[in-house]
């Protein structure tokens, strides 16, 4: 099976959500330590020493819209502008899938990657992930595949090859 595209500036950002995107028993400690954090900044601002205290009932709704800044503008204006950097992203690409490994291909450039290289593997709704580590991976987009079939076909692939899927 051979599947062929060009990436596009949200071929980058995607993989970058699904990559961040926690286990679920992470996910869980994450909405309780965010729970958390809403009801420390109810507090500050309406419990009973809100009268008392200073700039330090700002620290807490600093630290939110820093961390809203960061994820929601910073990183995809980031990855946006790495795309248009890149111009090797800008070039049509194909990956060969065998039994031996995952074969890329594009102007200039060929190679070819062994299964065993790929430790773990995670799909989001635009993208699949093939990690090499914990922190490195390559993003393969669904738009890439000419059909459904042919994606389901590379998924079963994956679960025979890449045996460790991180849901």
């Amino acid at each position: 099976m051979t599947i062929i595209g060009t990436y596009t500036a949200k071929d980058l950002v995607s993989p970058a959500w699904v990559h961040m995107r926690p286990r679920r028993s992470l996910m869980m400690l994450g909405c309780l330590v965010a729970l958390l954090a809403l009801f420390a900044l109810w507090l500050s601002f309406s419990g009973p020493s809100a009268e008392t205290q200073g700039w330090e009932k700002w620290l807490l709704p600093g630290a939110i819209l820093y961390l809203a800044l960061s994820f929601g503008l910073w990183m995809p204006h980031r990855l946006r502008r790495a795309y248009r950097q890149r111009k090797d992203l800008h070039r049509r690409c194909s990956f060969a899938i065998s039994h031996t490994g995952l074969h890329f291909e594009t102007d200039g450039i060929a190679g070819t990657k062994p299964w065993s290289d790929y430790l773990k593997w995670k799909v989001g709704e635009t993208v699949i992930l093939l990690y090499m580590s914990d922190n490195m991976y390559q993003a393969i987009p669904k738009h890439f595949f000419a059909s459904e079939s042919e994606f389901e076909e590379f998924i079963q692939m994956l679960t025979q090859m890449v045996p460790c899927r991180e849901a």
